[in-house]
């Protein structure tokens, strides 16, 4: 028996070890299949999605291919999610690739009638680009660091988005922010980067796939330098440190001082800005008008010649970095003194232009023009900086047509005419030196977003407003306007400057009926002078008017503490000094001509007494200073942006 037992178990012994060998197996793989689901499983968006979630609506991320899915969870019937085109069909999903080149959407086909292809606003005036879009080997974003430079972590925080919205390098104009050293030391502010900082960009940058172009001034737009006394004999008007003299050869020592201190901070750039743009007092010092008379040549030559002596300079001493400067100067001058001047062996031309109607305010034969004198050239759009020297907030709506417009015109002379090389989107922070602060940096994300998706995807529609919004962490989808609803909450860095910049303009229109409809009709300079008023309109007004102020004291505390967690103090304190405290001391001059009115009991007939109403001039002229003193800045109706005309940078 037992040998009968051993021989059966032999018998068996080989299936029962394939079984087990095989069961091994099998649970290794379910294994490994539970570690696969497991790790890419779909992780919640690090954003709100409480707008959506309300209607039963889901974001996921999946981890391996970073798509975003959008699904209704049943909350509603496919009919009401129909009367919203931002929620998908019961059952359907939308996938939403967050690619860094281009956005590729794929909808459900339910919703893709409902979703198609519109442009911003239906009276708008862009051009339909359905097809062919932009294809430039560079998108770069420009930094204008002259106002409202953002502290180093920021960029930290920001240079992700940048390279997922489509951006694959930077535009940076340091102005005073670049540690300048030796001579050149006072030409740096005083919160500047210091070389260790400048470092830390560029590994940020690279780190991001974000190729770094330096941007130096090296013509006009030199206030930082011109503006100091050591620096001031290289001006080409001694009254304005706007340009620096082309006829002076001690500036250019200056210039090539600057240009190297940059380029050994940035030693793998391959591309150096020169700007070169408004060089408004161009041959207009006495020193250039003897040297065209003697020399027999034009203000045109005396330009030409300090551009080639600069790019001449980078090209003996960095031969691997191609200058690049605006074209404005030579825009509109002949083929024939472009193609004498041989610039084009010289430099590629950067042509911007920020309004609308880009191909309109063109030259109509320029790219013609450019096509027989340079290789290359670049377009300079403007997300942020270029329609009012004191715009609070960007007009999206606005810069989007100038770069759906700009893609119209690229697409049309692109390989045919010349060839672009890239495109900048310029973000100016300062007008120049000594303007004001217009949009800052955070406020104007969500502008730069959109622009870049206009340059990829040919046009802003349903999928665009949906694909921006939640890369910006908003719990609302942004409306065909390109308007932010006052009740939107998002997660993008910087969010909280946005929300204090948009509170505050909500605070100004409170600010402005209570001085100009309320209260407008009892209480100005005219009772002041005549000492006659209602005693009872005078009473009334107090309480708003000390509310208003508890408000503005309050916003400027909110600001000085959200603003210190982007950038320096200075621009927190520049902020409220010109937004804020002009509304501060117009109020406090309210109260103080209120009590002064408040202490008389009667009042004169009319007409009133000529004694009452004097005619000296003097007092006059003591009421001027006297509104001068308060900073009394805002007139009846006067608007909240200055109409200056479009920045020419």
């Amino acid at each position: 028996m037992r040998r009968f037992q051993q021989n059966l178990c032999a018998s068996y012994r080989g299936p029962i070890r394939f079984v087990i060998i095989g069961g091994v197996l099998v649970f290794l793989v379910y294994l490994l299949k539970f570690y696969l689901n497991w790790s890419t499983k779909p992780q919640p968006l690090e954003m709100d999605d409480k707008y959506y979630r309300g209607f039963g609506v889901n974001f996921q991320r999946d981890a391996r291919d970073g798509i975003r899915h959008m699904s209704n969870q049943g909350k509603l019937s496919d009919a009401e999610s129909h009367k919203d085109p931002r929620i998908p069909s019961l059952g359907k999903h939308i996938d939403i690739k967050a690619a860094p080149v281009g956005v590729h959407v794929h909808v459900d086909p339910d919703l893709k009638q409902q979703q198609k292809s519109k442009l911003v606003s239906k009276d708008d005036e862009v051009q339909r680009v359905p097809e062919k879009h932009s294809q430039q080997q560079f998108y770069l974003v420009h930094l204008d660091l002259k106002g409202a430079p953002p502290k180093i972590s920021y960029y930290e925080k920001i240079f992700p988005l940048l390279h997922s919205w489509g951006a694959n390098g930077l535009l940076i104009e340091y102005e005073d922010m670049f540690p300048y050293w030796d001579n050149l030391e006072d030409l740096a502010s005083g919160y500047n980067y210091t070389k260790a900082g400048i470092q830390t960009i560029l590994k940020l940058a690279a780190k991001n796939q974000l190729t770094v172009i330096p941007l130096i001034q090296t013509f006009g737009h030199m206030e930082f330098v011109l503006k100091h006394k050591q620096f001031a004999r290289h001006r080409e008007l001694p009254e304005n440190p706007q340009s620096v003299s082309p006829c002076k050869k001690d500036a250019m020592r200056v210039i090539h001082a600057m240009i190297d201190q940059v380029l050994s901070l940035h030693p793998d750039a391959t591309f150096l800005h020169i700007g070169c743009d408004e060089v408004s007092d161009l041959a207009r010092g006495t020193k250039c008008i003897n040297a065209m008379e003697a020399e027999g040549v034009t203000k045109e030559d005396l330009f030409f010649r300090h551009v080639k002596t600069i790019a001449t300079y980078i090209r003996e001493n960095y031969p691997k970095i191609k200058p690049i400067m605006w074209d404005d100067m030579f825009r509109k001058l002949s083929l024939d003194i472009l193609q004498k001047s041989e610039i084009g062996q010289y430099v590629d031309p950067m042509v911007w232009m920020y309004l609308p109607d880009v191909k309109g305010k063109l030259p109509g034969d320029l790219w013609v023009k450019y096509s027989k004198v340079f290789k290359t050239v670049w377009a300079a759009t403007a997300y942020k900086g270029a329609s009012g020297s004191a715009q609070l907030v960007p007009d999206i709506d606005y810069h989007v047509k100038n770069h759906l417009n700009w893609l119209k015109v690229i697409n049309d002379v692109d390989g045919k005419l010349v060839t672009f090389r890239g495109i900048a989107l310029t973000g100016w922070q300062r007008y120049d030196h000594f303007g004001v602060l217009c949009e800052l940096l955070p406020v104007s994300l969500p502008s730069l977003a959109f622009c870049l998706q206009a340059l990829k995807y040919g046009e802003i529609n349903q999928d665009v407003l949906l694909y921006v919004s939640r890369s910006l962490g908003c719990d609302e989808v942004f409306k065909k306007d390109l308007k932010a609803v006052s009740s939107t909450k998002c997660t993008f860095p910087g969010y909280p400057i946005f929300a204090v910049v948009h509170n505050y303009h909500l605070t100004l229109k409170s600010y402005d009926n209570l001085l100009w409809q309320e209260h407008a009709g009892w209480i100005t300079e005219y009772h002041l002078k005549h000492r006659y008023s209602s005693p009872a309109r005078i009473k009334s007004l107090m309480k708003p008017v000390n509310e208003m102020l508890v408000k503005l004291y309050k916003l400027s505390e909110d600001v000085t503490g959200i603003m210190a967690a982007v950038f320096y103090p200075e621009t927190s304190e520049e902020w409220i000094e010109e937004n804020i405290q002009p509304m501060i001391a117009k109020l406090k001059w309210l109260k103080t001509t209120a009590n002064s009115l408040s202490l008389d009991s009667t009042w004169p007939k009319r007409p009133l007494p000529k004694s009452a109403v004097s005619s000296d001039r003097q007092q006059v002229e003591q009421s001027k200073m006297h509104a001068q003193n308060v900073n009394q800045p805002f007139q009846k109706n006067q608007p909240l942006v200055k109409n200056d005309q479009q920045k020419m940078v």
